[in-house]
């Protein structure tokens, strides 16, 4: 993504089009040198690149895509400042010793270099005053970190990411979504509240019209807690959108900084935009998938916990997405039962998503349980209202906490 300062967005009659960069020889040959840039700098500081990325003057391009790529490229680096670790002490010693020095220095004391050999002498450090120079006493400026590995990118994906990225910052500010998408394929609505799932999205099925299924996204203004934090879930769910294989309609409202009206942002499957996602048959999250790996370790035996694709449809359109499942197998000799119950993980609340928390509670399975961070105090009603079918956490769920809720089950 980029930053809002490396936006190029025209507004007219109240929608908004992001500037779309072409995949033409001259741009290919701009990605491309800027790519060479970056691969020739390794070793460098960053204030160096940044200085031979000034000298670019290309023709009826504009400086801002140079900067949005160059912004894309930086975000594919890593730069280390390990050589200057010990910079802030070595900055102390220097300037300590600088003050004692000329605190009690003679007055007619003549030259300057020789001044400054003798403080570094005084601070015990080694070398004379041309070996360590300004960059040293101060490398843990971010300008002097030092460009240590680069992740090489084709001209013609660099091109195509800053593409995405101009809707992604613009995605960033929007009051709310909607999503149409074609019933022409069966498995297309769970294919999309799957990756709505995976992307954290507080989101309901709003309508079911003749060829169309509607579903309406809450954008970041609606979240109670990290608002920013959901926006950019909402800006990396676009270029899962772009894999869909069926017709779709994206609709975003948008609340642009220092702009009074809302402009809305519209776009559908046929669009000239490449993702970069990779297509999956399963969307589950990371942070799902390695909580369950660390409770299957901690209960080898008789649990075993799992993601769950499953979706359970409620009345009135709506749906339990449930996260993950924990089994108990209880076989014993012929006699076999199974006891399971699903967790569904709520990422971030609005007042809307509470409500309809506490709104489908009597269409709840006996063992589902709505997984949702906070503090118990501020959740007070919530957890009298919900009893059984609610797991709070603090800070990180863990492993023990829904081994915990499992057990209690039993009582």
């Amino acid at each position: 993504m980029l930053s809002k300062q490396r936006l190029i967005t025209s507004f007219r009659n109240g929608k908004a089009h992001p500037h779309f960069l072409k995949v033409n020889q001259k741009h290919i040959e701009l990605a491309a040198t800027l790519i060479h840039l970056f691969q020739d700098c390794h070793g460098r500081r960053r204030f160096e690149i940044e200085e031979r990325i000034k000298t670019f003057n290309i023709e009826k391009v504009k400086p801002k895509v140079v900067q949005g790529l160059a912004d894309l490229l930086y975000k594919r680096s890593s730069f280390n400042d390990i050589r200057f670790l010990d910079t802030v002490k070595r900055r102390q010693q220097i300037f300590s010793a600088s003050a004692a020095y000329w605190k009690n220095a003679a007055k007619d004391e003549t030259g300057f270099l020789q001044h400054r050999n003798h403080i570094l002498k005084i601070a015990h450090l080694d070398g004379t005053i041309e070996t360590v120079d300004e960059h040293q006493l101060f490398g843990d400026n971010p300008s002097n970190q030092i460009l240590e590995d680069f992740d090489v990118i084709q001209p013609e994906q660099l091109i195509h990411r800053f593409n995405i990225a101009q809707v992604q910052g613009l995605l960033l500010d929007s009051q709310s979504l909607e999503l149409r998408i074609s019933r022409r394929r069966s498995a297309a609505l769970k294919q999309v509240m799957q990756m709505m799932k995976f992307f954290k999205l507080m989101f309901e099925l709003k309508a079911i019209e003749n060829d169309w299924i509607t579903l309406a996204i809450d954008g970041p203004g609606a979240v109670l807690d990290n608002s920013r934090s959901y926006g950019i879930e909402i800006a990396q769910f676009f270029p899962a959108v772009l894999l869909l294989n069926i017709p779709w309609q994206l609709t975003a409202s948008l609340k642009i900084p220092n702009r009074r009206r809302i402009f809305t942002l519209e776009m559908t499957e046929d669009n000239p935009y490449q993702s970069h996602y990779q297509t999956r048959n399963v969307w589950t999250h990371e942070k799902t998938t390695l909580l369950l790996e660390r409770f299957n370790q901690k209960n080898p035996e008789t649990y075993h916990a799992f993601s769950d694709p499953e979706i359970i449809p409620l009345r009135d359109n709506r749906y339990l997405l449930p996260d993950f499942s924990i089994v108990e197998d209880n076989s014993s000799g012929e006699d076999k039962t199974k006891r399971q119950m699903r967790f569904e993980w709520i990422h971030y609340q609005s007042d809307a998503k509470l409500k309809w928390i506490l709104q489908v509670k009597p269409q709840l399975p006996e063992n589902y349980v709505f997984v949702v961070k906070g503090k118990r105090e501020k959740l007070k009603s919530l957890i009298k209202a919900m009893g059984k079918h609610l797991l709070v956490y603090t800070n990180t769920l863990t492993a023990p906490a829904i081994m915990k809720k499992f057990e209690e089950d039993k009582c």
